[in-house]
C-alpha cells in the first residue's frame, strides 16, 4: 500500500510538470502570435503614411496627376481617412477639377469638421465653377465652425 501512495504523488507530479510545460508553450505560442499582430498593425499605420508622404510629394512636385491616383488608392483603402480626402481635394483643384475637387473636400469636412482649410479649399472650388453662392455658403460654413469652436473654448 506505501507503494501505490508514491505512484500517485509520482504520477500527480507529472501530471502538474506536463500541464506547465504545456501552459508556458501557449504562453510562448501566444507571444509570438501577439508580436505578429502588432508588427502587422504598425505595418498597416506605416503603409498609410508612406502612402500619403508619396502623395505629399508628388504634389509638391506638381505632379498632380500621380497624387490623385495616390489620394484616391488611399482613400479607396481608408475611406474614413479626412486628411486623405483632402489632399485628393487639391491635387482635383489644381487640375481644374473642380467639381470632384468640391465633391473631396465636402468629404473631408464630413469627417474632420475642424479642417477649416477644407471649407476655404471648397469655396475656391465652387468659385472656380462660377458658383458664388455655394461659395459663400462653404465660408459661412467655415465661419459657423470656428464661432462654434472659439464658443466650446
Amino acid at each position: 500500500l506505501p507503494n501505490v501512495g508514491r505512484r500517485r504523488s509520482w504520477s500527480r507530479a507529472l501530471m502538474y510538470s506536463l500541464l506547465g510545460l504545456v501552459l508556458m508553450a501557449g504562453a510562448f505560442y501566444a507571444g509570438l502570435r501577439a508580436s505578429d499582430f502588432l508588427k502587422n498593425e504598425t505595418s498597416n499605420a506605416n503603409r498609410t503614411s508612406d502612402s500619403l508622404i508619396l502623395a505629399r510629394e508628388a504634389f509638391q512636385s506638381g505632379d498632380y496627376r500621380l497624387a490623385v491616383l495616390e489620394f484616391e488608392a488611399l482613400t479607396k483603402r481608408e475611406p474614413a481617412n479626412g486628411r486623405a480626402h483632402y489632399w485628393l481635394g487639391r491635387a482635383r483643384l489644381e487640375l481644374r477639377e473642380y467639381e470632384m475637387a468640391a465633391k473631396n473636400f465636402e468629404e473631408a469636412i464630413t469627417l474632420q469638421p475642424l479642417m477649416y482649410d477644407a471649407y476655404v479649399q471648397q469655396a475656391a472650388a465652387y468659385q472656380a465653377m462660377g458658383e458664388k453662392p455655394k461659395a459663400a455658403a462653404a465660408l459661412a460654413r467655415y465661419a459657423e465652425e470656428r464661432r462654434k469652436q472659439s464658443a466650446e473654448r
